[in-house]
């Protein structure tokens, strides 16, 4: 695919996201309520809508401020859906990081390569409302090839304060303790669309930036938990997990309705 038709994509992408949110905004909603953790909003029609604290409508109107509240800051969380969705893209491609006072609260930055744009644009629908601005191009150059990306970050949020911990042990990246009951159905199916590749009729999990030892570990669980037998095989020295053609039948059942279409051949299937 060459990258001016994945640009005019993104571009597109962008243009139909800003439609919507433009939508939303026109409704002239404003803030009646918001004890017991429901908010209340009313719309130029005199109509009431209760909406949940924390959901993507109750929090959806925040994007592109340029500042939030404490109030809105400290009184947000995560869901289980979108706990897994971070734990799975940062088993992958994803980064969590604290900058300036170590009382600072993290945030999580979601990169990939231009090619792979539809599923990070996906993963940027769920996780919007917690975002400050759109996802932006990016650019870098590894020798003498320059490889375009595209990155997005959540805003700094408390509630990212206890990912920061189990996944950043003396500023490098490592696997959680807990990895075990944080695997779920929906996490590794981010983790495949994230980090997978269809290889010789298998599964190959790029898990370069893990030493040998958390590969292992992670080989554990999806043997214990899922029953996936998987093999550890190096590329330029870094592990990486291999699933076979035998193994990956079972990996379908597990997380195929949580696989996007565009991220299916990573499992070998055409659509």
């Amino acid at each position: 695919m060459c990258y001016e038709i994945v640009l005019y994509k993104f571009i597109l992408y962008l243009l139909v996201f800003a439609k919507f949110y433009v939508n939303f905004n026109k409704l002239d909603i404003k803030k009646i309520s918001s004890k017991k953790k429901l908010v209340i909003y009313e719309d130029s029609k005199k109509t009431k809508e209760v909406v949940i604290w924390n959901t993507t409508y109750s929090l959806g109107n925040v994007l592109l401020n340029s500042k939030i509240t404490n109030y809105i800051r400290y009184g947000t969380s995560m869901s289980k859906y979108h706990r897994s969705i971070f734990i799975g893209i940062l088993l992958g491609d994803g980064h969590i990081r604290k900058i300036g006072l170590p009382k600072n609260n993290a945030r999580v930055i979601f990169k990939q390569a231009m090619i792979n744009f539809p599923y990070l644009w996906f993963v940027f629908i769920q996780l919007f409302s917690y975002c400050g601005s759109f996802p932006r191009l990016d650019v870098s150059n590894i020798g003498s090839k320059r490889h375009y990306l595209v990155v997005f970050g959540t805003r700094n949020y408390p509630f990212l304060n206890e990912l920061y911990e189990i996944f950043i042990d003396n500023g490098k990246k490592r696997v959680p303790i807990n990895i075990f009951h944080e695997l779920t159905p929906v996490a590794l199916a981010h983790w495949i669309m994230c980090d997978g590749g269809y290889q010789h009729k298998g599964l190959i999990l790029c898990t370069d930036s893990f030493t040998i030892e958390d590969v292992v570990v992670l080989m554990n669980v999806l043997l214990i938990k899922y029953n996936i037998t998987s093999s550890l095989h190096k590329a330029a020295g870094h592990p990486r997990i291999y699933i076979s053609r035998t193994e990956i039948y079972k990996l379908k059942n597990i997380v195929i309705e949580y696989i996007i279409p565009f991220s299916k051949y990573k499992l070998g299937i055409k659509d």
